[in-house]
């Protein structure tokens, strides 16, 4: 018997990680139940919540661990997933480094991986 893979209950088990191998545009966002969504499109324009307010979606601070890969090839992806939870983290490899991403809390996070390499 086969276990299901890990799902996030609220947008299911999200885009097959395959599916970024090459691409050069990902979108990601961390979900209000914790979980890390990943999509292969460009990001969407803001939009109106009524009495919540406005949802802006704007470019990236200069600073994020993805501007020095801008441009590149996404060579290959590593995710961690959480049974009750779905995908919580995401590691993608570029030609010239590797930047992890988390959902941490509800709060997505960013970062470059060092290597020990020269």
């Amino acid at each position: 018997m086969t276990l299901p893979l890990p799902s996030c209950r609220a947008h299911g088990p999200g885009l097959d990680c395959a599916a970024l191998v090459g691409r050069r545009s990902v979108r990601l966002a961390s979900g209000t139940d914790r979980c890390l969504m990943v999509n292969a499109e460009p990001p969407y324009e803001g939009y109106d919540m009524g009495d919540w307010g406005r949802i802006e979606v704007l470019p990236a601070d200069t600073g994020s661990a993805f501007d020095a890969h801008l441009g590149e090839p996404v060579l290959a992806i590593r995710d961690e997933c959480e049974q009750m939870t779905g995908r919580m983290a995401l590691e993608l490899d570029f030609p010239s480094g590797t930047v992890r991403c988390e959902s941490y809390g509800g709060e997505l996070i960013v970062r470059a991986v060092l290597t020990d390499a020269p």
